[in-house]
């Protein structure tokens, strides 16, 4: 197997290894603030993708109002409590089957022949970036506002607003850029072509 061959087979399971490392990146923020001029506040909630898979506890910053409501600032603290609670958690099916969608890829990519693994992998990497988009971009902020209607339902003050991050994106680049690989490699594939008979006799030279 040449240097080239074997570069070729291990970019597919390594594009599924560095998307699966992504996920320890924060994958959405969700911020959550109130207008109100008596207690303003601003918190926003850092999820990685393994939170969303594990339903880990974010990282929380922003500034809350104190026991005495003079305002406090936050950084970096892991939260368990209310809002984490209800939006972090349970475990994110969407982002569940999305990573176990990258491990299949892991695998195919380590185990499938030539023939049959770019189509597979293909297949996953698609499967994946469908689901990590519609969890960040629909599933969460729908979550993320629904929850604290339900659990502030007399404070028209609250809001949620839901951005993706870092991770998110990034994820999106490799496996993005893993299926455009592998749809360009299916279509230069060579044919496989019958060379003609040279068992006959020599043409006869006159």
């Amino acid at each position: 197997m040449t240097p080239r061959s074997l570069a070729n087979r291990l970019l597919s399971p390594a594009g599924f290894g560095l998307a699966l490392l992504l996920f320890l990146l924060p994958f959405v923020t969700v911020s959550c603030d109130a207008t109100a001029d008596e207690v303003p506040y601003t918190v926003e909630y850092a999820f990685t993708g393994l939170d969303l898979v594990t339903g880990g506890s974010p990282e929380i910053s922003g500034v809350v109002p104190d026991d005495d409501g003079s305002p406090m600032t936050v950084s970096g603290a892991s939260d368990d409590g209310l809002f984490a609670e209800q939006v972090g958690r349970p475990v994110q099916p969407l982002a569940v089957a999305a990573a176990l969608a990258l491990v299949a890829g892991l695998a195919a990519g380590l185990v499938l022949p030539v023939a049959l693994r770019g189509r597979v992998s293909g297949a996953l990497a698609l499967a994946a970036v469908t689901l990590l988009v519609v969890e960040v971009l629909a599933v969460a902020p729908a979550r993320a506002a629904e929850e604290l209607t339900e659990a502030f339902p007399d404070d028209p003050t609250l809001a949620t607003h839901t951005t993706p991050a870092i991770g998110f994106y990034l994820t999106l680049v490799v496996l993005l850029a893993l299926l455009v690989r592998e749809v360009i490699a299916a279509r230069r594939s060579p044919t496989t072509t019958t060379p003609a008979d040279s068992t006959g006799p020599p043409a006869q030279v006159t």
